[in-house]
């Protein structure tokens, strides 16, 4: 929990520090783009645009709505404008060291015009195979710490882990 706030904060500094230039959110929105994040814990995704928090479990889809405020929103397009999400196209899959199966990964879908643009699975627990990571790899994980960071202290989002458990213990897949 103490690497995940100190890359928190080494990004709004490091961000702070490069003189990129500022998007908003409404750049963002006028270009048609939108990223869905899907976290690897319950299936839980979140839709930039429509600011909905869903869930698909096996039995049951929870949905409910998840409103960043504006500041949220516009660090947020800045990261995908200035690491140069909205320029890649493909698939990329950051997996490291840890591999786990079934795999434990995040979810990163970048749209324009409602096409899927770009999609970026990250290992939960990516560390790099290498010593100096790719200025690349550093983006995408940096991106996935912020976003889940943000999400997770937020009361719609955990209540909705909250429910999805609750859904899973009573099937019986999921135990502690």
């Amino acid at each position: 929990m103490a690497k995940i706030v100190i890359t928190t904060i080494f990004i709004l500094f490091f961000q702070s520090c490069i003189e990129n230039k500022k998007y908003s959110y409404n750049e963002f929105i006028s270009e048609k783009y939108n990223v869905i994040i899907s976290g690897s814990i319950f299936s839980i995704e979140y839709d930039l645009n429509s600011n909905t928090i869903n869930s698909n479990l096996i039995s049951q889809k929870l949905i409910d709505t998840l409103i960043l405020k504006k500041s949220e929103k516009n660090t947020l397009v800045n990261l995908l404008y200035n690491n140069g999400f909205l320029k890649r196209k493909g698939e990329y899959t950051l997996i490291g060291k840890n591999l786990i199966s079934p795999p434990n990964d995040d979810k990163i879908s970048v749209y324009k015009n409602g096409k899927l643009i770009s999609t970026y699975l990250i290992n939960r627990n990516f560390e790099s195979e290498s010593f100096f990571p790719s200025s690349e790899e550093k983006e995408i994980v940096e991106f996935r710490e912020y976003i889940i960071n943000l999400l997770s202290i937020k009361k719609e989002y955990i209540l909705m882990n909250k429910r999805a458990r609750k859904i899973l213990e009573k099937t019986g897949t999921y135990t502690l």
